[in-house]
């Protein structure tokens, strides 16, 4: 028969692991698991992005001058611009009569003083709170070619992807 001192013997060799090391390796395990699962989740998460910034615009139709002779010139005027705007950051986007598009940065036009736009001639020129889009922004918007007329003018917002003001030409 056996004893039971020698049972006790073999049982009291084989000791499990202190709960102390036991606890460090379950939190270990359980932040790799959920760190894991956060970096693949996240992904498909969307974040919310800022909302598009909005202005007043009001276009001047200067295209007959006092003599009647057409001069292809737009005076284009912001109001009630929200927030500070970066010329970089802003487009705009003149639509022709005849349905072509034109679009062009104000940042470049800022720093060009000038701008020359493909195959016509179109030469936009801005005053007001350099480098960023006020109320106090002027833009005026000459055209050498006639009979061509700007139908629309949009500002629109590169961060976005927003409109930040439109208006037609009346």
């Amino acid at each position: 028969m056996f004893g039971t001192s020698s049972m006790k013997i073999v049982f009291g060799k084989d000791r499990a692991v202190s709960p102390i090391i036991a606890t460090i390796l379950l939190v270990a395990i359980t932040v790799t698991l959920v760190s894991t699962a956060y970096t693949l989740i996240s992904g498909y998460i969307p974040t919310p992005s800022a909302p598009t910034p909005t202005a007043n615009l009001s276009i001047v139709n200067l295209t007959h001058d006092s003599a009647g002779k057409i001069n292809g010139t737009y005076g284009v005027s912001l109001s009630s611009v929200n927030g500070n705007i970066s010329l970089d950051s802003v487009v705009i986007v003149i639509i022709m009569q005849n349905g072509s598009i034109i679009e062009q940065n104000l940042g470049s036009v800022l720093r060009a003083g000038e701008s020359q736009l493909e195959s016509n001639t179109l030469s936009i020129n801005m005053t007001g709170n350099e480098p960023y889009l006020s109320s106090a922004t002027e833009i005026v918007v000459s055209l050498d070619i006639s009979p061509d007329y700007i139908s629309y003018i949009a500002l629109k917002d590169l961060i976005t992807g927003g409109t930040i003001a439109s208006a037609a030409v009346t």
